[in-house]
């Protein structure tokens, strides 16, 4: 696995060897989990953490000859935590709710996962392999907090374009927002979503990095409601990035032609406006975003690592029921790397 994987990771590899962190899987029952927690066992990435019944979790890999050591399973209902976490949310959380409501909820593991992923006794979550994303997110939101400089939370798709593509021979880096949350977002939305994208991929990439925010129209070629929320946002992104100073460039309303391509963006935009291939594209709404990044993986051959969310107090990823463990690895990577710097990044909290 770790032989075909992207060179966009080696960086992170190398740093969870010096800081090794815990990594909590919600659906352990998945023999795409087992392995892909053998291979951070394996190579002291981490201690790869199982929910799911411990019996079924140990066929699974005794039929397909996986070691698990190095490797924790937990069984929530079993699980020394699991009375305490019970008592904590009728008292500090849920007081509306009867005893054994909360216990039948926390015996699902997206709850449970996110409730160990609250408490610290795990740094990082990868979940949905074999759940509907609307689960994942929904007990997400509900056990975790937001962090206080965020309105809403919202989803990041890394994608990697392999080499050889006749625009990017060497092949590139996009980062799609927001792939999972806002159907619709407003200009205040996509200000936030684009601003949070862009300290992700800084805090990745350990550069200045580039964004655009993607439209219809380009510099009012077509003005819609949809085109000038775009512009307001972008508007606002340029200003916030000269006062604070911040690492990063940003083009819009722009339509996605003129982002990639620099021949089409000098006929379209004026002489001298265009920079850079953009880093991140920022989607005017969920139903563009998502169809992109699924036409990238399907038809161009873009390689997708789960969804990072973006805007909890905690790292977590969701990744696809049909992904493969190539791209469960890499979900799990980008949200261990994340918190590393995580108090760094957001001390003031």
């Amino acid at each position: 696995m770790l032989e075909n994987l992207n060179p966009f990771f080696s960086p992170f590899l190398d740093k969870l060897k010096k800081h090794p962190k815990r990594i909590l899987f919600t659906e352990g029952e998945d023999i795409r989990v087992i392995r892909v927690a053998e291979q951070i066992a394996n190579f002291k990435l981490g201690v790869p953490i199982l929910l799911g019944n411990k019996k079924k979790i140990e066929g699974l890999a005794f039929d397909s000859q996986i070691s698990l050591s190095g490797i924790r399973l937990i069984e929530p209902q079993k699980h020394d935590e699991f009375s305490h976490f019970c008592s904590f949310l009728k008292e500090e959380k849920m007081q509306e709710m009867q005893m054994t409501e909360i216990e039948e909820m926390l015996l699902k593991p997206c709850y449970y996962g996110a409730m160990l992923l609250r408490s610290g006794a795990v740094d990082a979550l990868v979940g949905g392999n074999q759940v509907y994303p609307s689960v994942l997110f929904r007990a997400l939101l509900k056990m975790l907090p937001l962090r206080n400089d965020v309105s809403r939370v919202f989803s990041t798709v890394v994608s990697f374009l392999p080499s050889g593509h006749s625009l990017f021979s060497e092949g590139r880096t996009f980062f799609f927002s927001d792939c999972g949350f806002i159907d619709n977002p407003t200009s205040d939305e996509l200000f936030s979503i684009a601003l949070e994208t862009a300290r992700f991929s800084h805090h990745l990439l350990g550069r200045e990095v580039h964004l655009a925010l993607l439209s219809h129209s380009t510099k009012g070629s077509a003005f819609t409601p949809s085109s000038k929320k775009v512009a307001i946002a972008t508007e606002r992104l340029k200003l916030e990035a000269v006062e604070k100073n911040l690492l990063f460039t940003v083009e819009g309303e722009i339509q996605l032609d003129v982002a990639v391509c620099p021949d089409v963006a000098d006929l379209k935009l004026p002489e001298g406006a265009y920079q850079k291939t953009p880093d991140v594209l920022i989607f005017p709404n969920l139903d563009s975003s998502h169809i992109a990044f699924k036409l990238m993986q399907h038809i161009a051959g873009a390689k997708s690592n789960g969804q990072v969310i973006l805007g909890l107090l905690y790292p977590a990823a969701q990744v696809s029921r049909v992904a493969d463990e190539e791209s469960i690895f890499g979900a799990a990577i980008l949200t261990a790397t994340q918190s590393i710097a995580y108090q760094d990044l957001y001390s003031k909290e």
